[in-house]
C-alpha cells in the first residue's frame, strides 16, 4: 500500500468533515477517487494523525507524570503495553504513536539520569525529607524530586514505595508458614510473575516475594551438609562468575543464592584461619 500523501490527508479530513466518522463510507469514497484505503486505515490515519483535537504541543511536566502513572498501572507486561488505554488515561488527547514515542524518550532520559545517581546511596537526611514531602496530601513526585537535588521523580517514588513505605512488611520473620504455602501455590500457578504474585500478599513487593521463594520457600532447596564435591563446584562457578550469585546458583541445584554466598564466605574465612595457623607452626 502506498504511503499517505498530503493530498490523501486533505481529502480524508474533508470526508470526515462531510460525513462524520463513517469509515466504511469514507473508504468507499476514497476508492472511487483512486485512493484505495480500508476503513481501518482511514480511521487510524485520522485518529492518530489528522484529528484536529489532538494535542501536538510540547509535553508538560504534569503530562509526563500522568504518563508514568498510567504506564505503571496499565503495563503489566512491557512486551504488551496497551498504548491505547495509556493514551486514554492522559489529561490531554495525544495520538497513541505520540504517547509511545514520548515514553521511549522518557525511558532513555531516565536511564541517563540513573547512571549518574543510582550509585549514590540515599542519606538519612534525604529519607527524612522524602517522608516529610510524601506526608503532604496527594504528593506530586515531580514536586518531591524538585526538593531532592540529584534524584528523579521515578527514583523518589520507587525509594518510597520499595524502602520507606510504612505499610511494607520487612524482614523474614514476618513470613508465616501459611504465607510460604500460599507463595508456593502462587508460583506453581503463575510462574515467575512476581508483581502479579505480590498482589496476594498485601504490603509486599514482587522483589520480596521472589527473594523469599528463591532463598526459603522453594521446595527444591536443600539444607544438606556441603560436600567436598559441592565445594569444588562452588569454586569453579565462582571463578567463572565472581560475585554473580544468581549465575553461580545455576551450577548448584538445590542451593539458594543466600546459602551459596554464606558458604562461600565461610570457606574463605576458614581458609584464611588455616593459612594463619600454618604460618605460626614452627618448622
Amino acid at each position: 500500500m502506498a504511503a499517505w500523501t498530503s493530498a490523501d490527508d486533505d481529502r480524508l479530513v474533508a470526508l470526515v468533515a462531510a460525513v462524520g466518522p463513517r469509515w466504511s463510507t469514507i473508504s468507499e469514497r476514497m476508492a472511487l477517487e483512486g485512493r484505495p484505503r480500508s476503513r481501518k486505515q482511514c480511521r487510524e490515519r485520522y485518529v492518530q494523525h489528522l484529528d484536529p483535537t489532538l494535542t501536538t504541543t510540547a509535553w508538560s511536566d504534569e503530562e509526563d507524570a500522568a504518563l508514568r502513572l498510567a504506564y505503571e498501572r496499565l503495563a503489566a507486561d512491557p512486551a504488551k503495553v496497551p498504548w491505547t488505554l495509556v493514551a486514554a488515561a492522559l489529561p490531554r488527547r495525544r495520538s497513541v504513536e505520540h504517547v509511545r514515542y514520548r515514553w521511549q524518550q522518557m525511558a532513555r532520559q531516565e536511564r541517563v539520569k540513573r547512571k549518574r545517581t543510582t550509585q549514590v546511596p540515599w542519606s538519612e537526611s534525604e529519607d527524612t525529607t522524602l517522608a516529610r514531602l510524601v506526608a503532604r496530601d496527594a504528593p506530586s513526585w515531580l514536586h518531591v524530586a524538585a526538593n531532592l537535588p540529584g534524584r528523579t521523580d521515578l527514583q523518589c517514588r520507587q525509594h518510597w514505595n520499595q524502602v520507606l513505605q510504612p505499610a511494607l512488611k520487612k524482614g523474614k520473620k514476618t513470613w508465616t508458614p501459611a504465607d510460604n504455602a500460599l507463595l508456593r501455590a502462587k508460583v506453581a500457578e503463575l510462574g515467575s510473575a512476581w508483581t502479579a504474585i505480590a498482589k496476594s500478599f498485601p504490603g509486599r513487593l514482587g522483589k520480596q516475594c521472589r527473594e523469599r521463594y528463591r532463598n526459603h520457600a522453594d521446595p527444591s532447596l536443600t539444607t544438606a551438609p556441603w560436600t567436598a564435591h559441592d565445594d569444588d563446584a562452588l569454586q569453579a562457578a565462582y571463578t567463572a562468575y565472581p560475585q554473580q550469585w544468581a549465575r553461580i546458583a545455576e551450577h548448584l541445584p538445590g542451593r539458594s543464592e543466600n546459602a551459596i554466598k554464606n558458604h562461600w564466605y565461610a570457606l574463605q574465612t576458614s581458609g584464611a584461619r588455616r593459612t594463619r595457623a600454618d604460618s605460626r607452626t614452627p618448622p
